[in-house]
């Protein structure tokens, strides 16, 4: 399989999909969101990258990478992600996610460092406790400090309107609201 920089130079623009493969509902393959959208949009690069190895086929425009977060996207050139999301995963994120003493500090920097300018992060998170503070609201701060707050946006999911699998099991099973937090990179500004 072909290193990360080397695939990037191909396809434009790149896709990437934290914690993609997980737990996956009855009837659904490993990975179905990602595999999905590698079949409806071929001209994109998508790169999964999960701690669960992967044994289905991937597609030519889909690379399926088994590690922690930030060992994964420290791989790939500054500026050269077009949007990395997270389907709860950071929301329930602990040390072997993001890498051996990692922070979320240091995964959302190198996100925003591996984001092209204008790039986006989309992130859900429930409304748990992480290190002693509601997660949401500490992923919010978090992310207002890494891209600046004018460049943050979150918006709470109202009930029942969740539209992915891990979403939908929050919902349900823990009974608390799931937020979607969403993060731009700024555009360079012209000379």
């Amino acid at each position: 399989m072909p290193k990360p920089k080397e695939n990037t130079r191909r396809l434009r623009p790149i896709v990437v999909h934290l914690g993609n493969i997980g737990e996956y509902r009855k009837g659904e393959r490993p990975a179905e969101k990602t595999r999905r959208y590698a079949r409806r949009f071929p001209g994109i690069q998508f790169i999964g990258i999960d701690l669960n190895r992967f044994e289905g086929r991937q597609r030519r425009n889909w690379r399926q990478l088994q590690d922690n977060y930030r060992k994964q996207l420290k791989r790939y050139s500054p500026e050269s992600i077009s949007l990395i999301s997270s389907d709860m995963s950071l929301g329930h994120t602990f040390e072997f996610l993001l890498g051996p003493r990692a922070t979320h500090r240091e995964i959302f920097q190198t996100i925003y460092e591996k984001l092209k300018p204008g790039g986006k992060f989309l992130m859900t998170v429930g409304e748990t406790q992480l290190e002693g503070k509601p997660n949401v609201v500490m992923m919010y701060l978090l992310a207002c400090e890494i891209f600046g707050e004018r460049n943050v946006e979150i918006k709470k999911v109202p009930p029942g309107k969740s539209w992915t699998h891990w979403m939908k099991r929050w919902e349900k099973e823990d009974k608390t609201p799931v937020y979607v937090i969403t993060a731009m990179k700024e555009r360079r500004k012209k000379k």
